[in-house]
């Protein structure tokens, strides 16, 4: 086996193993994310929207959870949870 073959294969197996352990988002989350966007009016791009995405799914999970428990609260997509932790603060303190 050439060099070149070796270091293909090993590229190819490492690449595999990192995405492999990655999270896959759960559908249903990752739709209403896209409804909060199209409801709202919202765009991001590239690694803003990695980032909103990330900061809903931590929302998303917590009001789940917090579902689960029991009917006493509604889940529900707004404008607040596809915010930052600190754009909340900001939008808190006006």
């Amino acid at each position: 086996m050439s060099k070149i073959t070796f270091i293909s294969v090993i590229f190819c197996i490492l690449f595999s193993i990192t995405f492999a352990a990655l999270p896959t988002p759960d559908p249903q989350m990752v739709k209403d994310f896209e409804s909060l966007l199209h409801k709202f009016n919202l765009t991001y791009y590239g690694e803003e929207y990695q980032q909103r995405l990330r900061a809903f799914e931590k929302k998303y999970k917590e009001e789940k959870e917090i579902h689960s428990v029991g009917d006493a609260f509604e889940w529900g997509v707004e404008k607040l949870t596809g915010m930052t932790p600190n754009e909340i603060k900001e939008v808190s303190s006006l």
